[in-house]
């Protein structure tokens, strides 16, 4: 299954946005795993069984529960990744039903696209003293931004 975020990841890298800093550090989250996999097994030894088949049992506990432990921190912050690229796909599904343009395909761009939205608004309003008055923003544009702040809270990272 494709992903319109990892997608856009790979071919426009941008280390100052927060979700491709996080997306960046998937590579290493799983090199690290498989290295915690091969030091576990340092951590084993083997043994027989009386009807001659051989197990591993677990020879220095600590610091197989402190490998543990690391791999189940990676793995808790690769599936927060999983679930919040899942769900930015799936703003970007529906702002494409609503056929809206968004350019970059992250919250920021989001925004940005909101923001745009708002200065090339051609009807712009003005006081009784002639300033101009703040657009309303457009609202599909709005929940749009709203659900992927969401999500980045959810994942504890900030547009």
């Amino acid at each position: 299954m494709t992903s319109t975020v990892m997608d856009y990841f790979k071919a426009n890298p941008d280390q100052t946005d927060a979700l491709h800093k996080e997306l960046a550090k998937m590579s290493p989250y799983h090199a690290r795993l498989q290295a915690i996999r091969q030091a576990s097994l340092t951590c084993c030894g083997a043994t027989e069984e009386n009807d001659g088949s051989v197990s591993l049992v677990v020879v220095d506990r600590a610091t197989f529960d402190q490998l543990q432990a690391e791999r189940v921190e990676i793995e808790t912050r690769l599936a927060m990744i999983d679930r919040l690229i899942k769900k930015l796909d799936a703003i970007f599904a529906d702002a494409e039903k609503l056929d809206t343009p968004i350019h970059r395909k992250t919250p920021a761009g989001i925004r940005a696209a909101e923001v745009s939205w708002r200065a090339t608004c051609s009807h712009r309003q003005t006081d009784d003293f002639g300033r101009p008055l703040p657009t309303p923003g457009n609202p599909e544009l709005l929940a749009l931004v709203a659900r992927a702040e969401e999500a980045m809270s959810e994942a504890g990272l900030a547009i």
